[in-house]
């Protein structure tokens, strides 16, 4: 039988003071078996950069 991916769920607060910007986003992140949690956080912080 397949591994299952695991299930995270993240709150993520950005403000940009200088801008007077704010977000809050809830993030539900799957990590696949193989793949390890510094490169799932690094997916995370991807999606900060994609996101701007």
């Amino acid at each position: 039988m397949a591994l299952k991916a695991t299930i995270y769920k993240a709150a993520v607060n950005v403000a940009d003071l200088d801008r007077n910007q704010f977000l809050d986003a809830n993030l539900t992140l799957a990590q696949h078996p193989s793949e390890t949690q510094e490169r799932m956080m690094l997916r995370l912080l991807g999606m900060d950069q994609i996101c701007r």
